[in-house]
């Protein structure tokens, strides 16, 4: 099969169909700092300030999950779950990210500085 080569039009609008996947993305998943945490757990949400260190316990249907802020981040310190893997998943401090310990249903997520409250599946 011949070989067709791309012109000059052609890598433009490569070059720019990427730039506007990349903007997109980091938009949407990459965004900028964090400013609230949010935790659910037992049916209830919990909110509170990424600039406030402080360590909560939430209570799960295993026990409590231990949720510690410091520094700008957020971890989980210990959970009842057998795994642990809430705790191997480390610090997370920009918006968009997550922590789940899905046996004790505990979620933890970080919401930017000015969230919208409905998103477009509300209307």
């Amino acid at each position: 099969m011949p070989r067709m080569k791309l012109k000059s039009l052609d890598i433009a609008a490569i070059v720019v169909s990427l730039a506007v996947v990349a903007a997109f993305s980091i938009g949407a998943y990459g965004g900028g700092d964090a400013g609230q945490v949010v935790v659910e757990a037992s049916g209830t949400r919990y909110r509170f300030p990424v600039s406030t260190d402080r360590v909560e316990r939430f209570a799960g249907p295993r026990g409590d999950t231990v949720v510690a802020i410091s520094g700008g981040t957020v971890r989980v310190v210990d959970s009842p779950c057998p795994d642990k893997i809430c705790v191997a998943a480390g610090p997370i401090s920009r918006k968009g990210q997550f922590i789940a310990c899905l046996p004790n249903r505990v979620s933890i997520s970080l919401e930017g500085h000015d969230e919208p409250t409905a998103d477009g599946t509300a209307f």
